[in-house]
């Protein structure tokens, strides 16, 4: 099933991880989400969403916590005018292969991508230019930086789950 938001829908509210108490949280059949619109991922939005593959939010600059938390199907993210990305956003989303920012980085908390990657293979963060894969590239490797933790750090991460940075064609 595909769901597709209409541009005027901009936020969808926080909620908990309480059976269906987030607005689409657990809502099975979902398999890809298109939400031009977008602006706000609440927190919890699409918690245990397992059958979701594809979630494409060209406007959203703010993905809450747990958002896609337990998306095991999730393999593309398309995200490129994300600013802040919360904890756990995306954890246990094992299935993610690739995640699409814009130039500039979004802050990120902890956790974000906890166990998050295929097994095989891990995931790719893609972004359109040279200077975003250069800037990234260096905030990962930045011990300070957020994306260090989140995508560096064993206890963060889950060891092997990240596989790089790469510029969009």
């Amino acid at each position: 099933m595909s769901l597709v938001l209409p541009n005027s829908v901009t936020a969808i509210a926080k909620g908990t991880y309480t059976y269906g108490a987030a607005t689409f949280a657990s809502f099975t059949p979902l398999k890809t989400l298109e939400a031009n619109g977008l602006k706000t991922v609440g927190g919890y939005a699409f918690y245990k969403c397992a059958a979701l593959e594809t979630a494409s939010l060209p406007a959203a600059a703010t993905v809450e916590g747990a958002a896609f938390q337990y998306c095991t199907a999730l393999e593309t993210v398309n995200l490129p005018l994300a600013a802040t990305i919360e904890g756990s956003a995306f954890q246990y989303c094992d299935a993610l292969e690739s995640l699409t920012l814009g130039t500039a980085l979004p802050a990120l908390d902890t956790y974000v991508f906890r166990d998050a990657g295929r097994d095989s293979g891990g995931f790719t963060v893609y972004v359109p230019t040279a200077a975003a894969e250069a800037a990234l590239n260096a905030a990962i490797e930045d011990t300070g930086n957020s994306w260090y933790k989140a995508l560096k750090v064993p206890a963060n991460m889950g060891e092997g789950k990240f596989n790089g940075v790469a510029v969009t064609q």
